[in-house]
C-alpha cells in the first residue's frame, strides 16, 4: 500500500521537532548578528550604519555574497583572519540552504507511519530531495553547526555596539 500524506499546520504530537525548529530560529538570528558585526568591521563603519545597510540587502544569499565581495578588499590586522572569516561566511551560506528547505518545504505527515517529512516540489524528482524525512536529531545537528560557525565568526568580529 502506498503511503499518503497530509500537510501539517503545527506539530503538537512532535514536541522534539517543534523545539528543535524553535532553536533553528534563534541560532539563525545569532548567526545573522555575527554576520552583521563582520559586515560592520569589514566595511569599516559603525554597527548602526552597517545594520541599516546590511538589512536593506534583500536576501540572505545576497547579504553573504556582498560580505564575501567586501572581504576581498579587507586587510585585517592578521592575514589568517581573512581566510577564516571567508570560510565561516561560506559555511553559513551553505548551511542556510538546509534552513530554507525547512522553511519553504511543505510539511506533511504519513497517514500510515506518522513519519514527518517535507516535500520540496521545486526540486527535480531525480534529485532524491522531493520527500525528506525530518528528525529532531538532524535539526539539532544543524543548530550545532550554525552555532559553531557563528561563535567562531564572533571571535573574529566581536560585538561592538556604539
Amino acid at each position: 500500500m502506498d503511503d499518503t500524506y497530509n500537510d501539517l499546520d503545527a506539530l503538537p504530537n512532535n514536541p522534539d521537532i517543534a523545539e528543535a525548529l524553535g532553536n533553528v530560529m534563534i541560532v539563525w538570528a545569532y548567526a545573522e548578528a555575527a554576520l552583521s558585526f563582520a559586515f560592520a568591521s569589514i566595511a569599516g563603519m559603525p554597527i548602526n550604519m552597517a545594520l541599516a545597510g546590511f538589512y536593506r540587502i534583500p536576501t540572505f544569499e545576497a547579504r553573504t555574497n556582498t560580505l564575501l565581495a567586501f572581504s576581498q578588499e579587507w586587510t585585517p590586522d592578521k592575514p589568517e583572519k581573512k581566510d577564516q572569516a571567508v570560510k565561516l561566511i561560506e559555511n553559513l551560506k551553505r548551511l542556510s540552504k538546509t534552513r530554507n528547505d525547512w522553511v519553504h518545504g511543505i510539511w506533511c505527515q504519513s497517514n500510515r507511519t506518522g513519519e514527518i517529512v517535507t516535500f520540496h516540489l521545486r526540486a527535480p524528482e531525480s534529485s532524491g530531495r522531493r520527500r525528506k524525512p525530518i528528525k529532531a536529531h538532524d535539526i539539532n545537528d544543524h543548530v550545532q553547526h550554525v552555532r559553531a560557525s557563528a561563535e567562531k565568526l564572533r571571535g573574529i568580529f566581536p560585538a561592538v555596539i556604539d
